[in-house]
């Protein structure tokens, strides 16, 4: 009997080391996915220095996810977020299309800035410009086999700072309490990782635009109107979503412009 014991213990620790090491090697494909396409879609570096997968619990955490700036920016990064989370559905992990009901970043801090050199362009027109692209060029392309793609029922940004500048960056930033998106890939295809974070970009500008000063909102609305969708996502969706979440942090951010700027 002891014999059958030792047996069954061993087959567990086999089993348990080879789905560990199964998502062990996803987690580092996933993270590489995440800076590849996501770099290839906004035309900068974008670097993710932690993820790690949840075996059993069914969640994943990420830390440190970073959009550099465009070459002629004072600040080396636009987008530049602590921590977040994940709720994964296992069952679909292994499979093309991850399933994710729910998606928590928080501690975001933005720089908006003017290019140097760049003709009057801010660093989200160039952002905006490589994401329309992208977005052309995947549309065009049939679908990849084997490709992995994700669906997200809400996604939810919390703690969010933007800094921006006009001659000189404002000492005391924006702050935004939390922008919402829901229903991401849930046309029937998913969106890959570029994509994705194609979305959480321009979802994130948009959500932000309305408590910015005038010329600056503006251009990111104008920026953000271009997009017509996003791997079947309608980017006007995200923006009215994202504009309503922020609405009562905005009465708090007017009154900061107003002492900054003067009530006019």
């Amino acid at each position: 009997m002891k014999w059958v014991i030792r047996i069954l213990v061993v087959l567990i620790v086999l089993i348990g080391g080879f789905i560990g090491s199964s998502y062990w090697w996803l987690d580092g494909t996933a993270r590489k996915l995440v800076e590849q396409e996501g770099s290839d879609a906004l035309g900068v570096t974008v670097e993710l220095k932690k993820l790690s997968i949840g075996v059993f619990k069914g969640t994943a955490t990420l830390g440190e996810l970073n959009i550099a700036n465009p070459p002629g920016c004072e600040k080396p990064y636009f987008f530049d977020l602590k921590e977040g989370s994940t709720a994964i559905n296992l069952g679909s992990v292994m499979e093309d299309e991850i399933k994710i009901p729910s998606v928590e970043l928080t501690g975001l801090t933005m720089y908006i800035e003017p290019v140097k050199g760049g003709g009057g362009k801010y660093n989200y027109d160039l952002l905006l410009e490589s994401i329309e692209k992208y977005s052309d060029v995947e549309d065009a392309k049939p679908a990849e086999k084997n490709e992995k793609t994700v669906v997200i029922e809400k996604l939810v940004i919390r703690d969010i700072k933007v800094y921006y500048k006009t001659k000189v960056f404002v000492t005391a930033p924006v702050h935004v309490d939390e922008i919402v998106m829901n229903d991401i890939g849930s046309d029937g295809r998913g969106v890959d990782m570029g994509e994705l974070m194609s979305i959480i970009l321009s979802g994130t500008l948009s959500g932000i635009a309305n408590e910015l000063p005038g010329a600056i909102g503006n251009g990111i609305k104008a920026g953000v109107g271009k997009l017509s969708d996003i791997g079947g996502v309608a980017v006007g969706g995200l923006s009215n979503a994202a504009s309503k979440s922020v609405e009562k942090a905005g009465e708090d951010v007017n009154k900061g412009i107003k002492k900054l700027f003067g009530d006019k």
